[in-house]
């Protein structure tokens, strides 16, 4: 009982601080190392691929340069697992930061953002970046560096948009579609009798029972500003590998707003 308000309050059972820091941490922590694993083994398999091919050619006098280099699609593999990769562990953190700040038990919901926020903003800058940084300083290779940057950035950000569009398309699509058969009838007729009050009424009925079958964007703000975050990070970071990033951050925005929009 609050001696002030005389009312009843709440008290927690557990400090978020302290399951923040020795759960929340610790977890995190372990996932980027992981994330970082993944990424230093990739990167070696690719430096050992050239290595070993181009070990293989060094002997042969009349060999074309052209031809003692990997085949053009093998050097696309490791770039574009990389993204893969960078989706996966993406999408699994997001559902684990989620039920990591659940447990710490946050009193207001601010904090509880702000616990969130931490842990999705630290993971994503390591998750999406080490690879760049891997590159540079482990190849020590501009072409992998671009080649990956421009792959990661094409391939990511049109595979979560369509991920995304599709997700809606099947998930909500079908149920709105099935508001709209039920009110069609009703809608047809006030059209034909011209009552439209009748057809208002109708509408704005319709237009409700969508947005009750839609799903909710509670907590969605975090990840729509990381995401553009992220999209910085790229231009800021690793625009003089590929020139043309703020085009292409611009082109998927206006993609992604179109999906939104729809």
């Amino acid at each position: 009982m609050d001696p002030v308000t005389a009312h009843q309050v709440k008290l927690s059972l557990r400090n978020a601080y302290k399951v923040q820091l020795l759960l929340g941490l610790p977890v995190s922590l372990l996932f980027m190392g992981l994330v970082v694993g993944c990424q230093v083994a990739l990167q070696y398999s690719n430096y050992r691929l050239d290595d070993t091919n181009a070990k293989k050619h060094e002997d042969l006098k009349d060999l074309e340069p052209e031809e003692s280099q990997l085949p053009t699609y093998a050097k696309y593999v490791p770039s574009l697992v990389n993204a893969a990769l960078i989706v996966l562990f993406g999408a699994i953190y997001k559902w684990l930061s989620r039920k990591l700040v659940i447990l710490e038990n946050h009193q207001y919901e601010q904090s509880l953002e702000d616990s969130l926020i931490n842990k999705t903003y630290m993971f994503n800058f390591v998750n999406t970046y080490i690879s760049f940084f891997v590159a540079i300083l482990y190849n020590q290779n501009f072409w992998t560096l671009a080649t990956n940057l421009i792959i990661v950035m094409v391939f990511k950000q049109l595979l979560m948009n369509v991920l995304e569009y599709f997700q809606a398309l099947i998930l909500v699509g079908r149920k709105l579609r099935k508001v709209d058969e039920l009110f069609k009838g009703e809608i047809e007729k006030a059209t034909i009798k011209g009552d439209k009050v009748a057809l208002a009424e109708l509408k704005m009925h319709c237009n409700i029972q969508k947005q009750l079958f839609m799903s909710p964007d509670e907590g969605t703000l975090v990840y729509y500003y990381n995401e553009a975050i992220i999209q910085l990070g790229f231009i800021a970071f690793f625009t003089t590998a590929f020139p043309l990033a703020p085009l292409f951050s611009f082109l998927t925005n206006l993609l992604e707003i179109k999906i939104k929009l729809n």
